[in-house]
């Protein structure tokens, strides 16, 4: 971090210590003094509309006016507030009358009621009149999208929205329209805004300081001084977003979620999914209570019943007969606890979670590479540093919006060089410097030749590689046959484009003659991935090629940099920590330790009891198909519906319809639960607390806003009553109950408690509506911990922000290369011309079952839909909207809605999996990775054929209950 030089400034009489160029709005807040405003904010350079910030400053006349929010902090500055000053105030006061002129008097109705900064103003200066009158402007109010209201009367045209969709968000979905008095906001055209570049993030809404612009699900609810506000982390995609529930004190009901600034690597953002996925939390069809099946029905039972069933089935079956799929939907203290279950009590090691679909390639290519495979560096330190973001098999605006956005925001302010390689046109090629179009399964050979060119063009970190590497020369040897021809031509990408991202990466986007006369460094280079990596039958060697270019340039334990794999789920990090894997106890240790079998056993049970068998369990796929053949026979799924979310889903019927006990605990009648011989009702995020790791190995707290209905239980409650009736009793009262015990259990947790996760702690980044120099560090609150978090962390901190500073924890020391024997092109197959890609969409998460649930989620993605290149819908004699009949070598047609999509390339399609009226992975045959057990889902030949009707849909059907 650059050394600061700080000046000293007196505001009213306070004098106080800021960083150079700080603007004097923040220098305020910093000494407790309340400068009334309307456009600014930290996150965004200076605007000056609304002029409500004006201060006095002493010059050599004597008293002059400045708008704070752009006025820089110099060493001896002299300034004064309303509060100190009367030639102040009467300005402000002007100002109020004129923004007061048209603004409606309808505070009782207006949703910002309590929260609206023009109210509180007008309350500050005590204005019971205005001198400026004249008959009220008054316009209807008018929907902008599904999920955003307007009212123009009640704007004060600070521009606040217009500027976070382009400065934050990147999205230049409003715009000012008309000059001068008839000036307002509106969509480019006057367009309903899913047709521009909108995202739904509802971050408009949010900065707007007064009642202008609305949330549509808000809009008729209660006023904000009746809201109860709980702080807590966001249960759908890994980046871990900090949010706030506002329930109704009356109610009790969530009524809105709102973001804080300064607060949480989100720093205020939020997707659609976070700012509008809550109402399935009220939703109706909730389940309340325990059930179990009588026949083709379900009938209502008590949570004894319940228990009392579960405990005499279950112990028909335990070893290998017993199977359970944890959830990466659920806490870290619940999937604890379930594998507590599973290896303690029912002696097995058959668990697992969808995050094998996932993550479990990244687990078997750098635990033995690198020592630790959780992603290397903070979000906030690539946004901060990196000088090149080298974006692979992630369509990140989709999956992981808000990184998304705070990368945006360092290409547009930093100038960072983004590479983006995907077989689709994502969102985000739009803003990188270029776009690479991988034919599709030829990762390996990409990154293998972008080795060979770095290497042939010696720009290379070799101090690096000879101090902390081992296998070089082996290695070096296996990449000298990529040579640019080759990987060309199997790869689509041109030798000059190779060549070019070769250089970019290599140097940190700053060319071959870039290195720091110094250091003798390029600036770093950040790796992001997703499944677009992993979800193949050669995925463990794409993370393993990966991990060889961030090793070759010395991208691994510096600033910026590091290879960062993105999860897919909240707590899918979590799961994989807490030993819910067949082949891992928590903290990645293997099961065949038979020192960690039995401190694990003893630690349970007081006793080394031979509990947890030595053998490897079984993964998520591989239990159905055990199922299916008869091999286990009860199964224990928690939070999870394998029906839509499996890979092989034929396969998971099957195996669900030859278990003899099925225990499903979900919060919804999921596609699933149907099958089910006893259904628990859980809790959901909203009501109960407990811990999620997001994807950078931070762990967040989630905090119970409001209570359970019915007699739905959170499910650590569930657990820690079963265990209490099986042979492992516990005494846990609460989820820190549990955290205490997983602390003692996983190495990389150690130290954590509630207490430290809660508290208040800054971090510094950089922003450019603090300070005129957008370099100049300020705090920020940081949010949860990061594993490792004991104390020999190199930061000398009790968690460690970038992984291998100092080395790695292997063996030696020591990173190994890896040789990657890179895959050709595949080979199409005549029938099946098209190749599929299943992936996931911006407003649906998982099966559905949350997100449908949702009025601005469901509006916004209605049904599933094919997108097809314009040529190949046109050699189809297809048109948008036509319904086609989608068969594999499966031959398990499908029919689905056709749209022509840009970003699909000649033979290429795209279909999102989430969907029960069309679910795509019923087409999958699903080859998997011998070495990770991660099933194929990103290439699939199909055929297409439009039919002249739909055919019925796919329905989840029905449960009937027995009261």
């Amino acid at each position: 971090m650059p050394e600061v030089k700080m000046v000293n400034v007196t505001i009213d009489g306070i004098e106080i210590s800021v960083p150079k160029g700080t603007f004097l709005i923040e220098a305020a807040k910093r000494a407790g003094i309340y400068i009334s405003n309307f456009c600014a904010h930290s996150d965004m350079r200076p605007f000056g509309a609304c002029r409500m910030c004006t201060v006095g400053v002493m010059g050599w006349k004597g008293l002059g006016f400045e708008i704070a929010c752009a006025a820089e902090c110099k060493d001896g500055l002299v300034a004064f507030t309303e509060n100190t000053n009367d030639s102040v105030r009467e300005v402000k006061k002007f100002i109020m009358e004129a923004l007061l002129v048209d603004h409606p008097l309808d505070c009782p109705i207006c949703p910002a009621s309590g929260a609206c900064d023009l109210q509180n103003a007008t309350w500050h200066y005590g204005m019971t009149e205005n001198r400026m009158a004249r008959e009220k402007i008054w316009y209807e109010q008018d929907y902008l999208s599904p999920a955003i209201l307007i009212k123009r009367d009640r704007c004060v045209l600070c521009g606040q929205c217009v500027r976070v969709c382009e400065e934050l968000v990147g999205a230049h979905a409003l715009t000012f329209v008309n000059r001068g008095i008839d000036t307002y906001i509106d969509s480019a055209w006057g367009e309903d805004l899913t047709k521009s570049s909108c995202t739904s993030c509802g971050l408009c809404v949010e900065v707007c300081p007064v009642g202008c612009l609305m949330h549509v699900q808000y809009e008729a609810t209660g006023l904000q001084w009746t809201m109860k506000r709980t702080s807590t982390t966001c249960n759908y995609c890994a980046v871990g977003c900090q949010m706030n529930f506002e329930a109704e004190n009356n109610t009790g009901i969530i009524e809105k979620v709102t973001m804080s600034e300064g607060v949480g690597l989100n720093d205020s953002r939020s997707c659609v999914k976070g700012r509008y996925g809550y109402q399935y939390i009220n939703h109706g069809e909730r389940l309340t209570k325990p059930l179990i099946r009588k026949g083709k029905q379900f009938k209502e039972i008590s949570w004894e019943e319940a228990y009392k069933e579960i405990i005499q089935r279950l112990t028909l079956y335990s070893g290998n007969q017993f199977g359970a799929i944890a959830s990466t939907k659920t806490t870290n203290e619940e999937n604890y606890l379930l594998m507590k279950l599973t290896r303690g009590w029912m002696r097995s090691n058959n668990i697992d979670s969808a995050a094998r679909f996932s993550q479990a390639a990244s687990i078997a290519a750098l635990e033995s590479q690198l020592g630790i495979s959780g992603m290397t560096n903070t979000i906030q330190d690539i946004k901060d540093y990196a000088g090149c973001y080298f974006i692979t098999g992630s369509n990140l605006d989709d999956s992981a919006p808000v990184i998304a956005y705070l990368l945006q925001e360092a290409i547009q302010r930093r100038k960072v060089k983004a590479i983006v390689v995907s077989p689709r046109r994502v969102k985000f090629c739009d803003r990188a410097v270029m776009w690479l179009q991988i034919v599709p399964g030829t990762d390996a050979t990409l990154y293998n030749g972008l080795a060979h060119i770095i290497l042939n063009e010696n720009l290379y970190d070799q101090n690096f590689v000879n101090s902390r590497t081992d296998n070089f020369s082996n290695w070096k040897a296996s990449v000298a046959e990529w040579n640019p021809q080759r990987v060309s031509q199997i790869t689509g990408i041109s030798v000059e484009d190779l060549h070019q991202a070769a250089i970019l990466y290599a140097t940190g986007g700053a060319g071959a003659k870039g290195r720091n006369k110094e250091t003798n460094l390029f600036p770093p280079s950040a790796i992001l991935y997703g499944t677009g990596v992993t979800q193949w039958v050669n995925g463990t060697d794409n993370v393993h090629a990966l991990a060889n270019l961030a090793l070759l340039t010395g991208n691994l334990g510096r600033e910026g940099a590091g290879l960062n794999g993105i999860r897919d789920s909240a707590n899918e990090q979590g799961a994989c920590d807490m030993g819910c894997l067949p082949n891992y106890l928590p903290g990645y240790v293997s099961v065949t330790s038979d020192s960690a079998r039995a401190g694990f056993e003893i630690a349970w049970s007081g006793k080394a009891n031979g509990s947890i068998p030595k053998q490897p369990g079984l993964t998520y796929m591989d239990m159905f198909k055990a199922a299916e053949q008869g091999q286990i026979r009860a199964m224990y799924i928690m939070g999870d519906n394998p029906m839509l979310a499996g890979a092989d889903l034929s396969q998971v019927e099957r195996g669900l319809e030859r278990l003899d006990f099925l225990l499903v605990q979900d919060i919804f009648m999921t596609e699933t639960a149907l099958f089910a011989d006893i259904i628990l009702p859980a809790a959901s995020h909203a009501e109960k607390d407990g811990t999620f790791t997001n994807t950078e190995r931070r762990v967040n707290r989630i905090k119970k806003a409001v209570a359970s209905p019915g007699f739905a239980r959170p499910d650590w409650k569930i657990l820690a009553d079963l265990l209490n009736r099986s042979s492992l009793s516990a005494n846990y009262k609460t989820a820190e109950d549990v955290m205490a015990e997983i602390v003692r259990a996983n190495r990389d947790y150690a130290g954590i408690t509630y207490k430290k996760l809660d508290r208040s702690r800054p971090y510094f980044t950089y922003k450019p509506g603090m300070v005129y120099n957008q370099m100049a560090p300020v705090a920020m609150e940081k949010a949860g911990m990061q594993w490792p978090t004991d104390s020999t962390s190199p930061q000398g901190q009790d968690e460690t922000y970038i992984l291998f500073e100092t080395g790695f924890p292997t063996a030696n020391g020591k990173a190994s290369f890896v040789k990657v024997a890179a895959a050709g092109n595949r080979r199409e197959l005549s029938d099946f011309p098209i190749i599929l890609c299943i992936g996931r969409t911006l407003s649906q998460d998982h099966s559905g079952a949350m997100t449908r649930r949702n009025m601005v989620l469901e509006s916004l993605a209605l049904e599933p839909e094919l997108e097809l290149n314009i040529v190949d819908m046109q050699e189809l004699g297809l048109q948008d909207g036509d319904i086609v009949q989608i068969t594999s070598a499966k031959n398990l047609p499908l029919e689905v809605k056709v749209k022509t999509s840009a970003a699909q390339a000649q033979g290429h399609a795209f279909m999102p999996w989430g969907f029960k009226e069309a679910p795509a992975k019923i087409l999958m045959q699903v080859p998997v990775d011998p070495r990770s057990g991660t099933p194929e889902l990103k290439y699939l030949p199909i055929r297409i054929e439009r039919v002249s009707t739909r055919a019925g849909l796919v329905s989840a059907g029905s449960a009937t209950i027995q009261k």
